[in-house]
C-alpha cells in the first residue's frame, strides 16, 4: 500500500500544529507477522517527538541542511530512525519504521531522502 496524504485534522496530529505526510507505507502494523515499513514526514512549528538532543546535536545532513539522526533498534516496537531537521521557521521530523529482515529498505529510504529539498 502506498499513501500520500496530508492530515489537517487536529485529532490526527501527533502534537501541536503539525502536518503529517505519509511518503511510504507497507502492510499493517496490527497484523501479526506482517512486514511493516513506513516513512512519515511531520512539519510544523515544533518537533513531532520530544527529543532534547535534536536542538543541540548535528550528526547528519539532509538536503544540505544540518540535522540530528537517531537510530533505534527493534524491541517492543519495530526498528526506527528519526531525523530532526530545522529549516527556516519549520521543524521537520522524519520517522522511518523498518523491517530489519528487509535488506533493501535502507536503499529505498535513502533514495527517497535524497530527493528532499527545503524551500521557504
Amino acid at each position: 500500500m502506498f499513501a500520500s496524504e496530508i492530515l489537517k485534522d487536529r485529532n490526527h496530529r501527533p502534537c501541536g500544529d503539525l502536518y503529517q505526510v505519509v511518503i511510504w507505507k507497507t502492510a499493517n502494523k496490527n497484523v501479526e507477522g506482517a512486514k511493516y515499513e513506513e516513512l512519515v514526514v511531520y512539519a510544523g512549528s515544533e518537533w513531532a517527538y520530544s527529543n532534547t538532543k535534536a536542538d543541540k546535536t548535528e550528526n547528519y545532513t539532509l538536503a544540505g541542511v544540518s540535522a540530528y539522526r537517531e537510530d533505534n533498534p527493534a524491541g517492543q516496537n519495530p526498528a526506527e530512525t528519526l531525523i530532526y531537521v530545522k529549516s527556516g521557521k519549520y521543524y521537520y521530523t522524519i520517522h522511518q519504521t523498518k523491517d530489519e529482515n528487509d535488506a533493501n529498505i535502507e536503499k529505498v529510504f535513502d533514495q527517497i531522502l535524497s530527493t528532499f529539498k527545503f524551500v521557504e
